[in-house]
C-alpha cells in the first residue's frame, strides 16, 4: 500500500485500526504535510505575482538605482494551456444506447441541471489553473438540500491518502477565526461513509483538548468524497521547471532599466578651469545654458551599453522558458508571422498539444472518479446511472485555418463520405443535422429546377403547332 502526500504510516495504521482522529495524529500529519503545503502555495503566490523572487532583491548601496520589474511569464504559460484545453469547455452527455429513449433525455436533463447548478465549465476551468500552478487539485463533493454538489478546494490545505489512483482518506484544513476573534484551524476529515467536522486550537491549557469534534455526519456518498486531478504522474505544476529563467530574466530586464536610468543621470564633465557651484547648476537647469572660461569646456561622461548583447541573451532565455515549459510565444514571428499557415501552426504547439494530452487524461480519470461518487448518492435516489454511460469530451480552443480546410475538403469529395466531410468543419456543431438541412436543401433545389422544367415542357406542349 503506497502513501502519497502527507498521511504517515503510524497515522495510517490508526485509522486502518478504527481509532479517530486525535491531537497527536493531527499534528504528526500537518508536520509531515508541512514542506508540501509550503511548495504548493509558494507556488500560487508566484502565479498571482504575490511571492516574486526579484521583489526580494537589494543591493548594499541604498542609493544605487533597483527596478524590481515583474515579467509576467508565470500567469502566460499557465494561462495559455488553460484556455487552450479548457476554452471551450468540456461536453458531458449520456449514452443513448444504454438506456430507454425517456430514461435517457431523463438522466440528459439531470445532468445537464447538475452542471448549470454547480457552474461547472467555470469550475473545471479553476480545478485546470489549481492543477497547473501546483501540480495537483483537489475537489470535495457534498450534498445540500438533497442536491449534489461539487467544490474546489485548495491544494495546500489537503492532505490525501490514495491507494491505486483512489482516494480513501483525505483531511481538509484551513485556518479561520471563532466569535471570540481568536485563531483557529478548522479541520474536515473524509472516509468512505462519513466526514468529522474538529476545531484545532494552538496553545490551550492542558487540561483542554487541543482537538475538538464539533460534528460527525454521513457524506451519503459510498466513496470518501474528495478527487485528486493530478498535473502529472510527479506533481510537477506547469512554470516549476523553468522558475530560475524567468527569475533570470526579471533581473536581466531590471538591470537593463537600472542602467538606463543610470545612464540618463549622466555625470557632466567640466574641464580646465571651469568652476561649477549648486547655484550654477540650478540656474543651468532653468536656462538650459553654462558660461564657461576660455578654454575650458563640458561634456557628458557617457556609458558604452551593448543593446545587441542584451537583446540576445534577452531572446534565448525567453526562448528556453517558452520551450521547457512546453508553451508556445504568440508573438514570435515564426509563429505569428504572416506567412505562417494554420497546418504549420499546428507543429509549432505540438509540445503545447503533449503536456495538454498529459493534462487530460488525468483530467479524465480524476472526473470518472468524481461521477462515481456522484452516481453512488444519484442511485441511491432511484436513478440508475452508471457513471461509465457518461460521456466526456475535450476539444481544443484553436483557430481554424478555413481556406485550408475548405482545400482538404474540395480534395477528399468523392474520396470520403459527404458525413465525415461536414465533420471537418469547425463551426458544425451537429454533423446530423448540418446534413439533413443540407439534403433539404438539395432535395428543394432539386424540386424548384424539377417543377421548372415539368412547367416549360407543359407550355411547349399546349402552344400552337
Amino acid at each position: 500500500m503506497a502513501l502519497h502526500n502527507g498521511f504517515t504510516t503510524k497515522a495510517l495504521k490508526q485509522l486502518q485500526a478504527g481509532k479517530p482522529l486525535d491531537t497527536e495524529m493531527l499534528q504528526e500529519l500537518l508536520f509531515s504535510h508541512e514542506r508540501i503545503a509550503r511548495r504548493q502555495k509558494q507556488l500560487y503566490d508566484i502565479y498571482t505575482s504575490v511571492d516574486l523572487e526579484i521583489q526580494h532583491r537589494q543591493f548594499t548601496d541604498d542609493v544605487k538605482i533597483n527596478n524590481k520589474l515583474e515579467n509576467d511569464f508565470y500567469s502566460s504559460i499557465v494561462n495559455q494551456c488553460i484556455g487552450y484545453l479548457f476554452g471551450t469547455g468540456i461536453v458531458y452527455d449520456i449514452d443513448s444506447d444504454k438506456y430507454e429513449v425517456n430514461k435517457y433525455k431523463e438522466y440528459q436533463n439531470d445532468l445537464f441541471r447538475w452542471q448549470i447548478v454547480n457552474n461547472i465549465a467555470d469550475l473545471d476551468m479553476e480545478t485546470g489553473k489549481y492543477q497547473a500552478i501546483c501540480g495537483v487539485a483537489y475537489r470535495v463533493c457534498y450534498v445540500a438540500d438533497g442536491e449534489e454538489f461539487v467544490m474546489n478546494l485548495k491544494p495546500w490545505e489537503v492532505i490525501p491518502f490514495e491507494e491505486n489512483g483512489v482516494m480513501k482518506y483525505a483531511l481538509r484544513y484551513y485556518k479561520t477565526y471563532d466569535a471570540e476573534g481568536q485563531e483557529i484551524i478548522k479541520v474536515d476529515f473524509y472516509d468512505d461513509t462519513y466526514v468529522s467536522e474538529y476545531i484545532y486550537r494552538h496553545g490551550v491549557a492542558k487540561n483542554e483538548p487541543a482537538l475538538k469534534l464539533i460534528k460527525k455526519e454521513k457524506h451519503l456518498f459510498s466513496y470518501c468524497p474528495v478527487i485528486s486531478f493530478a498535473n502529472n504522474e510527479d506533481h510537477i505544476g506547469d512554470f516549476e521547471k523553468v522558475m530560475t529563467l524567468v527569475e533570470a530574466y526579471n533581473r536581466l530586464v531590471s538591470d537593463t532599466q537600472n542602467e538606463i536610468e543610470e545612464f540618463r543621470q549622466a555625470y557632466m564633465i567640466f574641464d580646465n578651469d571651469a568652476e561649477i557651484d549648486k547655484e550654477t547648476i540650478i540656474a543651468a537647469r532653468q536656462t538650459g545654458a553654462f558660461t564657461l572660461p576660455e578654454g575650458s569646456k563640458a561634456y557628458f561622461l557617457t556609458k558604452d551599453i551593448n543593446p545587441d548583447f542584451i537583446q540576445l541573451q534577452k531572446d534565448m532565455l525567453e526562448e528556453n522558458i517558452y520551450k521547457f515549459s512546453q508553451s508556445v510565444n504568440m508573438t514570435d514571428e515564426n509563429f505569428s508571422g504572416g506567412t505562417q499557415t494554420g497546418e504549420s501552426r499546428k507543429w509549432k504547439i505540438l509540445d503545447l498539444e503533449n503536456k495538454a494530452i498529459v493534462k487530460e487524461r488525468k483530467f479524465e480519470k480524476a472526473l470518472r472518479e468524481q461521477f462515481k461518487i456522484l452516481c453512488s448518492s444519484w442511485n441511491v435516489r432511484g436513478k440508475d446511472l452508471k457513471y461509465w454511460d457518461i460521456y466526456i469530451q475535450f476539444s481544443r480552443a484553436i483557430p481554424k485555418d478555413l481556406s485550408y480546410l475548405a482545400d482538404v475538403v474540395t480534395k477528399l469529395k468523392g474520396i470520403v463520405s459527404d458525413r465525415t466531410l461536414i465533420s471537418l468543419m469547425p463551426f458544425v456543431d451537429d454533423v446530423d443535422f448540418e446534413f439533413e438541412q443540407r439534403e433539404e436543401e438539395l432535395t428543394s433545389t432539386y424540386g424548384q429546377l424539377y417543377n421548372g422544367l415539368a412547367d416549360t415542357s407543359s407550355q411547349l406542349a399546349d402552344a400552337p403547332k
